[in-house]
């Protein structure tokens, strides 16, 4: 029985075509895939966060440390402990001001947020009787603004500022962090 002819030149084209598709490309020839380039995330760890809450006294600036600085305010026990601190000077919780960093959401060398800290603290004092500022605040937020924490600074801007413990670490160790934090305040003559 005889083949049938293939009609035309295009059939075959078409099974070489097949063919060739059929084929495995070999791979010295493939191509790689393209690698996406890495996006560079910033991640929130990096730099100085914290959230303060500032309040204004007849003759202070009482700047606390929230322990949580995402959270929307103080835990009960550090608001507890806040309103004692306030009573000291004969003055509610009212409305506190409030920092938090980064200020943009992105991440800050802890120089830049050093220099916003100062900013921050500086305005409240320029803008009020208040001309001082005690901080309660970790050893790394005070250590932004202040040299070192239990000792008034004497000169500059920055003359009768004091960073004391935060108020998660007297909460924490009572013994260590309320007694020499009160002595501090007591030294600096900030105590009402």
């Amino acid at each position: 029985m005889p083949q049938p002819e293939p009609v035309g030149e295009s059939a075959p084209g078409l099974r070489k075509a097949s063919e060739a598709l059929a084929t495995p490309v070999p791979r010295a020839m493939q191509q790689p895939a393209p690698t996406p380039a890495p996006v560079e995330q910033v991640r929130p760890d990096r730099g100085p966060r914290f959230t303060l809450q500032a309040f204004a006294t007849p003759n202070v600036w009482v700047v606390a440390e929230q322990d949580d600085a995402d959270a929307p305010d103080m835990g009960r026990q550090a608001q507890q402990l806040l309103n004692n601190l306030l009573r000291v000077w004969h003055v509610g919780p009212g409305q506190p001001r409030r920092f938090s960093c980064p200020l943009d959401g992105q991440a800050m060398t802890a120089r830049d947020a050093g220099l916003a800290l100062s900013a921050f603290l500086q305005g409240l004092a320029r803008n009020s009787s208040a001309r001082r500022v005690l901080l309660c605040a970790t050893e790394a937020t005070a250590q932004l603004i202040l040299p070192e924490r239990f000792r008034a600074a004497d000169t500059g801007d920055l003359s009768g500022w004091l960073a004391v413990s935060s108020l998660a670490e007297m909460l924490a160790d009572p013994a260590t962090h309320k007694r020499r934090s009160w002595q501090a305040i007591v030294d600096a003559g900030l105590h009402a």
